[in-house]
This record gives structure tokens, C-alpha cells and sequence, in this order.
């Protein structure tokens, strides 16, 4: 939960590095309180909170996606292969299991 809110204190830096295990914590957390989100939707009858959830959530996600890709060693603007429907994001997840530049790189 630490980098869950670890990444939401930072959701307008896109500078620096994350590393592998803030990233998968943070993506754990997105992925439970949105299948939370979801099932109290389906309770009730309605997809606002989703919406609301997706737009909240939309930066951060991109900001310690950024900073993961820096990481590695890799620039932000591959954050654009999200655009690629399913091939982008796989392969951006192959991406994010690769061990984080133990030496400085260019982004920190």
C-alpha cells in the first residue's frame, strides 16, 4: 500500500526512476480497488465510480510508467505503445519485468 500511495504523492513527476518492485505494487493496488470498484458498480447499478476512478487514476499510472521505462534505461515516450491495442501494453509488461540500471543512466 506504501507505493500505491507512494506513486499518488508523485502522480505529476515524470522525472527519475521507479523501481520493479514499486511499479508491480502499484500496479496491484490499481488492479484491486478497480475490480473493487467494479464489483460495488455491479451491486448498484452504475459505472460512474469507474469513470471517476479511471480519470483520477490515469495520470499516475502514467507518470510511474515513465518512470519505470527510466529505469530501465528506456525514454517516457515509449508510454505511447499504449495506444497499440493489447501488442503495446504486452509488450510494454515484458518491459516492466526487466531489472532496473544498477549503474546512473541519462534519467537518474
Amino acid at each position: 500500500m506504501y507505493y500505491f500511495k507512494d506513486a499518488l504523492s508523485q502522480y505529476s513527476v515524470f522525472s527519475g526512476r521507479t523501481s520493479r518492485k514499486g511499479f508491480w505494487l502499484f500496479f496491484l493496488f490499481f488492479w484491486i480497488f478497480g475490480i473493487s470498484i467494479a464489483v460495488v458498480e455491479g451491486l448498484i447499478g452504475s459505472n460512474i465510480f469507474r469513470l471517476i476512478y479511471v480519470l483520477l487514476m490515469i495520470v499516475p499510472f502514467l507518470s510511474i510508467t515513465t518512470r519505470r521505462l527510466h529505469d530501465i534505461g528506456r525514454t517516457g515516450w515509449w508510454c505511447l505503445l499504449y495506444l497499440i491495442p493489447t501488442i503495446g501494453t504486452i509488450i510494454l509488461l515484458v518491459f516492466f519485468l526487466l531489472p532496473g540500471q544498477q549503474q546512473q543512466n541519462e534519467y537518474g
